[in-house]
């Protein structure tokens, strides 16, 4: 099978998101904990917004592949 770039990039934001928001969620079990620094508490946001693109970014491919198929 031959490789395909998009398909790769595409899984590879599916993954990254996933990745994203597994930080935030330490993060915030951190601070919940209150072992977090003061810094730490404004990435949770971050992690949490580069998810959100991340996985935008996976669907909108996977949008353009599906109409491509057709």
């Amino acid at each position: 099978m031959a490789f395909n770039s998009n398909t790769y990039r595409m899984n590879k934001f599916r993954r990254q998101a996933w990745e994203e928001l597994q930080a935030a969620r330490e993060i915030k079990a951190r601070v919940e904990a209150g072992t977090a620094y003061e810094w730490e508490k404004p990435r949770i946001a971050h992690f949490v917004k580069a998810a959100r693109l991340s996985m935008r970014l996976y669907r909108g491919a996977k949008r353009i592949r599906e109409l491509h198929r057709t």
